[in-house]
């Protein structure tokens, strides 16, 4: 533009400056419009960088799902002692760990991955320190810390799940409280409520950190958070040779205490998974179920069997929970 007004001469200074005036005016305009432009892309981008409350012209980014507790979500609310938990019984007495005459076909992991969130095991103290065996560590062992680290392990990548323990243990309870601790159980532990007290909802155990029942069957005086099991639980019998043997009857713990464990396998006088696959079908195992309801008056805690994987215990608990919201 410079190099043309030059050319003009000095007789066209009148034009000269039209022209002059004209081009600045026109160079604010342009300058006027791209700033309005930008002003408004910037307002553009303020105005989406708001949230806009869901139901007011927006969706929302994501839909929240309901928590679930132990799988589903109408537990988060129940009580504990309202809840059923598929448990079983001699539960680090696998064949996955070589254990002769085991109870159980799958380790303590795989139990838990297939929904069993109740477990009955056995401690002792070999030469080689701590361990899980079922009447002498000869016939199977597997190291304490070790396993029911595992179980931390799991419980720590499932924040939503509860569980319970009954330790038989053949241990001082000194040794107990420092597997435990050392395991990282101790630390998920939940103190039972005082007799007559409500006990926490599940939700109420997840978001505590206390989401973990741990109790001994020796009796010995111990930490609040490590209870003797009958001062909670009452169960029936378990040595049953046939179907027909099954009993309802108080066996350890008094009729009115707040948990109940149902103690459902047959022993004659090993464990064979040929008799679990007859009492472990939802046919069986579900109307015994309701039978031990009806004597105790609420529903069973953990339902417990020999070779989880046979028959249908999950889908019993399952139906268990489902009644009892009915």
């Amino acid at each position: 533009m410079r190099a043309g007004l030059k050319a003009i001469g000095p007789r066209n200074g009148r034009l000269v400056a039209a022209l002059v005036s004209a081009s600045v005016l026109a160079c604010q305009d342009v300058a006027q419009s791209d700033a309005g432009a930008e002003l408004g892309s910037d307002a553009a981008d303020r105005s989406d960088a708001v949230d806009t409350p869901p139901g007011e012209g927006s969706e929302p980014d994501a839909v929240v799902e309901e928590r679930r507790c132990n799988g589903r979500e109408d537990l988060c609310g129940r009580t504990f002692d309202e809840v059923v938990l598929a448990g079983t019984h001699n539960s680090m007495s696998n064949e996955s760990d070589g254990f002769f005459a085991p109870n159980q076909h799958r380790t303590l992991r795989s139990q838990l991955e297939a929904g069993v969130r109740a477990m009955l095991i056995d401690t002792y103290r070999d030469d080689e320190g701590l361990a899980l065996c079922h009447g002498s560590c000869f016939l199977g062992r597997t190291d304490a810390i070790a396993e029911l680290g595992a179980i931390d392990a799991f419980l720590d990548a499932n924040p939503h799940e509860v569980m319970a323990f009954i330790f038989e243990d053949h241990i001082e309870m000194a040794d107990s409280v420092a597997l435990l601790e050392a395991s990282g159980l101790a630390a998920r532990a939940l103190t039972p409520p005082p007799p007559g007290q409500p006990w926490p909802t599940v939700e109420e155990m997840i978001d505590s950190g206390a989401r973990v029942l741990l109790t001994h069957e020796s009796g010995t005086a111990g930490p609040d958070w490590f209870p003797a099991a009958w001062s909670v639980f009452v169960d029936t019998p378990y040595s049953f040779e046939r179907p027909e043997d099954f009993s309802c009857a108080v066996n350890r713990g008094a009729a009115d205490r707040p948990l109940r464990l149902l103690n459902h396998w047959i022993s004659d006088p090993l464990p064979r998974p040929e008799n679990a696959a007859v009492v472990n079908v939802s046919d069986v195992l579900l109307p015994r179920a309701r039978e031990c309801w009806d004597a105790w008056g609420a529903p069973p805690t953990i339902v417990a069997v020999d070779f989880e994987d046979l028959g249908d215990l999950t889908s019993v608990v399952d139906a268990l929970n489902d009644e009892v919201a009915e």
